[in-house]
């Protein structure tokens, strides 16, 4: 899901992986409409009082969408995404996102209760994603992405437990989210932290403004992010490893199959090279990165 945008941005490949990019596509319903509920929460009439403040936690698939959401709702004073509910102390991004950690992708939220409701911000939660699906949000397979309110109270879990109910008439297949006490919250890398806003999209109060995800494409073309561009080069390597076991199926069928020993399969593979100059680029990125000693710019 996170290749989806690079690759349709590269010119040489655009075309050739317009099927392979269906596989990476964002998946959770962040660009969907809000319904009336919601909107009415994002869009109220409160001012900035100061006074008390509580923390929610929440879990909707990839946690860039879900702060932006938030960070549009008068009384969220701050929020945070990182990784909760796992077995790994300090985990990394990769490491979640190998699904081995046992984390989700979650979103901390402060927010002021005399402002904005804990039942408010379950109702924004809810509208904001596909709360049947098990383990993923669309296209974003894999237990980080499962979706899930973390309670710090008693009172938070009755609400969160009320409100699923709630929600269960609204489908007939069961829902999937799920409701667990908050175990530690490790905070996610710093160049996650308000992705989708430092990519140019309005966090402002109120706004009801589609969230997109193709941000990211411009980070990468600035220049901005040294991640991104690493993630260009994976994925770069894996469009040009299926075109090679593509090529190898297809000239497997042509010759009949049934005639071919492996070590010949093998040996036609090498006369398939990779595409050199898309291979230098990315080593080359990867060696002034390296060199730099910087992970991010």
């Amino acid at each position: 899901m996170r290749f989806r945008a690079f690759l349709a941005g590269i010119p040489l490949f655009s075309l050739a992986l317009a099927p392979a990019c269906a596989l990476f596509s964002m998946g959770n319903d962040m660009g969907k409409p809000y319904g009336e509920d919601a909107e009415r929460v994002v869009t109220k009439q409160a001012a900035d009082v100061g006074g008390a403040s509580e923390t929610a936690v929440f879990a909707a698939g990839c946690f860039w969408g879900i702060e932006l959401a938030f960070q549009r709702v008068p009384g969220v004073t701050n929020t945070e995404v990182g990784y909760i509910n796992g077995h790994k102390e300090n985990p990394t991004y990769d490491e979640v996102c190998s699904g081995e950690t046992g984390h989700a992708e979650a979103l901390r939220v402060e927010f002021n209760p005399d402002i904005v409701t804990y039942d408010e911000l379950l109702t924004v939660f809810w509208d904001r994603l596909n709360p049947t699906q098990v383990n993923g949000q669309g296209n974003d397979i894999g237990t980080q992405y499962r979706s899930g309110i973390y309670y710090l109270s008693d009172e938070q879990r009755v609400a969160a437990e009320a409100s699923r109910e709630a929600e269960q008439a609204k489908y007939v297949e069961p829902i999937a989210t799920e409701i667990q006490q908050a175990e530690t919250f490790w905070p996610a890398e710093k160049y996650h932290q308000g992705y989708l806003a430092k990519g140019g999209q309005c966090s402002a109060k109120g706004d009801l403004t589609p969230i997109r995800y193709e941000e990211r494409l411009k980070m990468v073309r600035s220049g901005r992010s040294v991640a991104a561009k690493s993630e260009v080069c994976r994925a770069l390597m894996l469009w040009m490893r299926l075109q090679q076991s593509t090529s190898r199926r297809s000239a497997a069928s042509k010759r009949g199959g049934a005639g071919q020993s492996g070590r010949a399969a093998r040996s036609q593979s090498k006369k398939e090279p990779l595409d050199l100059d898309a291979r230098r680029m990315c080593m080359k990125r990867r060696r002034r990165n390296s060199l730099e000693g910087k992970r991010w710019v």
